[in-house]
């Protein structure tokens, strides 16, 4: 709540009496800094959003200017409805020559957001634009709630904040219900030093201005509009070198129902009829509604936010590389979204891991069927229950909980184990070799373990997967 203030606060931009009026005020209303900054006349927008991108070193794009973007389709695909809400991230653009998503937040030095948005996107990198708390949720109602006048009440005002309470006198205490204000009387807000989030995007996307401005920070040479063919069509494919950006707001489905494909999925027992796609069976695509039940979970347990996602990327890239049939690649994405449900208590643990180390299978089987008895009223298809049952296994039968061995294990529960090591070492800095890998010093690491953990042919794939540049 308090993060735009600590900044310009730290950046000499706030006086202490304006820091402790704003922080009173967030306490107040709960409402974002930014917005109390503005209800107190200390900046008006223009000059909050250029102090912050000159604090956040990126770019500022104003609500009036965000109202009039004209975004692209492909760019909205891009990012699911439940994750844009609930990180407050609006897709504005999407550049598929060189892979970039421009996301407008009023976080605009959040590196840990654009890398949640990178991996789920599907993207080479994220470019955060500073935008104003109201104008990006007014960006998120029109764009995805499709509501056209959804910036109305901002830009005639009828939006506008509460007004601010009058300041104490001097000397007084703040009213009982202030207290405990968000940071404590007189109390220094948290330094920290804020990463160039422009120092890895390329300068044709810098140039980029969906918005009909050409305003940015310091530093970034202001460029014309580019022309509307600039910003490539849904269709429109990366470069050879860039992973493929996802087709649809449902989460890495897409084209899990293919034609000659006959979808037919057990779900507790009921078959699912044919002709009728398993992956929108509940009318709005069961597999969001899981991405909403894991993600907060997620972002509680720092290191391993965004481990989902990027599981479920790689396990939709393997199961189609496999030529798996349509329910069957269904399954496997519920599987690698609610792999880990209440087993992280114990640490990030993989089948390298449990194969590893003794501690780590008594550990792995404390808590094997932690997700299975979170999930045991929900309709999930059975093969899903199986395979995150069974992600501890090793091919050659000496994994656990059963022992399973080559055939014998569901060949989506190979993928999810496979999906799951390559992402902890690419994802988790707290993995065997305390860093993030790339994905080809990655595959490289578990090569040893081909035949014997993991599934060879499947190992062979997700190496192409790394040498075509599909994953990275």
């Amino acid at each position: 709540m308090m993060r735009a203030a600590d900044r310009l606060f730290q950046a000499k931009a706030l006086s202490p009496t304006e820091y402790q009026r704003v922080n009173l005020e967030v306490q107040r209303t709960g409402q974002r800094s930014e917005e109390m900054l503005l209800a107190l006349g200390i900046f008006d927008e223009t000059q909050l959003l250029r102090s912050l991108s000159n604090v956040y070193r990126t770019r500022f794009v104003s609500t009036e200017r965000l109202s009039k973007a004209d975004v692209p389709k492909a760019a909205i695909e891009c990012v699911p409805r439940q994750l844009a809400e609930t990180r407050l991230a609006c897709p504005v653009l999407f550049d598929a020559a060189s892979g970039t998503l421009g996301i407008a937040t009023p976080d605009g030095d959040d590196t840990r957001l654009a890398e949640e948005l990178r991996a789920v996107a599907g993207v080479k990198s994220v470019l955060l634009i500073v935008a104003r708390p109201a104008g990006v949720k007014a960006a998120l109602a029109k764009h995805y709630g499709g509501d056209p006048r959804a910036f109305a009440g901002l830009l005639d005002g009828s939006m506008a904040p509460p007004p601010p309470a009058p300041p104490p006198a001097y000397g007084a205490a703040p009213a009982a219900f202030l207290d405990p204000p968000v940071r404590p009387a007189g109390a220094a807000p948290q330094v920290v030093n804020v990463p160039n989030v422009l120092a890895n995007i390329p300068a044709a996307v810098l140039a980029m201005d969906p918005f009909g401005s050409t305003q940015v920070s310091p530093g970034v040479p202001n460029s014309p509009a580019p022309k509307p063919e600039a910003i490539a069509p849904p269709t429109t494919k990366l470069s050879p070198n860039a992973p493929e950006p996802r087709k649809t707001t449902k989460i890495e489905h897409a084209d899990i129902a293919r034609a000659g494909d006959a979808p037919q999925a057990t779900v507790r027992g009921a078959e699912v009829p044919q002709g009728i796609d398993p992956t929108t069976m509940d009318g709005d695509g069961v597999l969001a509604l899981v991405q909403a039940l894991v993600m907060p979970i997620e972002e509680r347990v720092g290191p391993f936010r965004g481990h989902a996602a990027l599981v479920a990327k790689i396990s939709k890239m393997l199961g189609e590389d496999a030529g798996l049939p349509a329910t069957e690649r269904y399954a496997l994405l519920l599987a690698a979204w609610l792999h880990d449900l209440g087993r992280s208590e114990r640490g990030h643990l993989t089948a390298r891991s449990v194969s590893r180390s003794e501690t780590h299978a008594r550990a792995a089987l404390e808590v094997v069927d932690a997700p299975l008895k979170l999930l045991a009223d929900v309709p999930l298809p059975e093969m899903t229950r199986r395979t995150i049952r069974h992600v501890w296994e090793r091919v050659d039968g000496e994994g656990i909980p059963d022992g399973l061995r080559g055939s014998a294990l569901p060949r989506t529960a190979r993928i999810v184990a496979l999906a799951d090591v390559i992402a902890d070492l690419m994802e988790n800095p707290a993995n065997e070799v305390g860093r993030r890998l790339n994905a080809q010093e990655a595959i490289d690491r578990i090569e040893a373990t081909k035949g014997t953990v993991f599934d060879s042919a499947l190992f062979d794939l997700a190496r192409a997967l790394v040498t075509s540049g599909r994953l990275q």
